[in-house]
């Protein structure tokens, strides 16, 4: 048995993080059965301490840093951390079910690309971690409060821009993932590679469906982004839609 550790929201399916969402999109891609565990943001060190799983990378202090996704497979007995080396888990452990990585290659030069380039504010970031903080149950909201505002420095009710800075930064955003269409998707293709749905697709799913589910399915942010790129980003989660299924 598979078992997928994701972090809990107040919506209805509760899955809701961009790196979950990852991981959560290759399982049901490649058909393979699974279990969700639901672990809170608090407990999540926890979880790695006690079943002695090594941390996932370090701070720049060089303290440990623990984070979900985590995949457990039962019949390894391995644990996986990180949504790249789940997906690469998962390609070498089950290749009989549909390939994440039809050109190696190539879909894992994408996704550097993509991993470099979404450390900029193109998804509005600004605007997605005051709404994430208000879908958490409360011991991870008080937990992603205390971190998120540690790294922005002020409170997360001021994260979001106001005023003429609110329409810069929303303007930004469009912008940047206009940039990602012409650059990921040239000739206005399905996925980066034609025809054919791989993690570098995945990759970029995982943020869109973050936004999605944190702004909500019916909230005029996201109906606005729908129209971003001539409808690019709608199309691909529309797309991914057949492997948004979550056992809650």
């Amino acid at each position: 048995m598979l078992t997928l550790f994701d972090i809990p929201s107040k919506r209805p399916h509760k899955a809701w993080s961009p790196n979950t969402w990852k991981a959560r999109y290759c399982l049901n891609f490649k058909r393979l059965p699974y279990q969700t565990e639901w672990v809170e943001y608090p407990d999540i060190a926890a979880l790695y301490e006690t079943r002695g799983i090594p941390p996932c990378e370090r701070k720049p202090d060089g303290s440990p840093y623990y984070t979900l996704p985590l995949l457990h497979d039962s019949a390894s007995g391995v644990y996986i951390s990180g949504t790249l080396a789940i997906a690469e888990y998962l390609e070498e452990q089950y290749p009989g079910a549909p390939t994440l990585f039809p050109e190696p290659a190539r879909v894992r030069a994408l996704v550097s690309a993509l991993d470099s380039a979404v450390q900029t504010d193109v998804l509005a970031l600004k605007f997605i971690i005051p709404r994430a903080y208000g879908i958490l149950n409360e011991r991870s909201a008080v937990f992603f409060r205390e971190t998120r505002e540690k790294r922005f420095g002020c409170a997360i009710e001021e994260i979001e821009p106001q005023g003429a800075k609110k329409a810069e930064a929303w303007g930004s955003a469009r912008e940047g993932l206009d940039g990602y269409a012409v650059t990921f998707y040239p000739h206005g293709q399905r996925f980066m590679l034609g025809d054919s749905l791989t993690y570098a697709d995945i990759f970029m799913a995982g943020r869109l469906k973050w936004a999605q589910v944190v702004f909500g399915e019916d909230s005029e942010e996201w109906k606005e982004m729908r129209t971003w790129s001539g409808g690019r980003w709608a199309r691909l989660l529309d797309s991914l839609a057949p492997y948004e299924r979550v056992d809650a």
